[in-house]
């Protein structure tokens, strides 16, 4: 069975559904693909602030004892420039009945902390990301991701900002990690900054180079609270 949804000029899904019957249970099967624009089609401009297409599988298995859901956001989503693209996904899945994971679920948007030991049964959806770059001088990155599990939670960020003019170059690099373990309960958080500017110059045969930069890192964790700062 197939359908195909429209909301206010904004908001597009075309979505397949299959079920199929087996001697030890029903498979259902949900396969979508949506598409969001701002502005709307209605309003009749010329360009877009964003653009994103979503592919989008799901399924309950009763004869597996499965609900999962996994997309990803196509190649050609991007937000306020076509050059701005966005990336990443998001999956949920919960085990029941016979399944030897029964009792388990998980809900992640771009994946997990570096150092979550990921179970080989849960979706891996790449990070939320932004790339941008403008001409040869600017360039911007980030990604962040966020999960929660019944016995963990976890939520990061990363960005990175370099700019280049003739000699001289600048970046900045920020972000933070953080998870949470709700049994035995234990947290850590660790956060960073780092700027930097670098400067060559070539006169003649004689080549100089400058490079200066400053950073700071926080590391947390508890219980009992506690830390270092370098």
């Amino acid at each position: 069975m197939g359908m195909t949804i429209t909301a206010l000029d904004m908001l597009s899904i075309t979505a397949v559904a299959l079920v199929s019957f087996r001697d030890s249970g029903i498979v259902i099967s949900l396969i979508a693909n949506a598409v969001a624009q701002l502005p709307p089609k209605a309003a009749g401009r010329g360009f877009l602030l964003l653009y994103a297409e979503l592919d989008m599988i799901a399924e309950i298995n009763f004869n597996e004892g499965c609900f999962r859901t996994e997309a990803a956001l196509a190649p050609t989503s991007f937000l306020l420039v076509p050059w701005c693209r966005l990336q990443g996904g998001f999956g949920i899945a919960y085990w029941f009945g016979a399944s030897p994971f029964a009792g388990d679920w998980v809900f992640s948007i771009g994946g997990y902390h570096p150092a979550f030991s990921t179970p080989s049964h849960y979706p891996t959806p790449a990070r939320v990301a932004i790339n941008c770059k403008v001409g040869n001088n600017v360039q911007i990155q980030g990604a962040s991701y966020f999960a929660i599990t019944p016995s963990f939670a976890m939520a990061g960020a990363s960005f990175h900002a370099s700019l280049s003019v003739g000699p001289v170059k600048a970046y900045l690099d920020a972000g933070f990690d953080s998870l949470i373990n709700f049994h035995p309960l234990h947290y850590v958080a660790d956060m960073h900054v780092s700027v930097g500017v670098r400067y060559d110059m070539d006169v003649w045969f004689i080549h100089t180079h400058i490079e200066t930069h400053v950073g700071a890192e926080l590391h947390i964790e508890g219980p009992e609270f506690g830390g270092k700062a370098q």
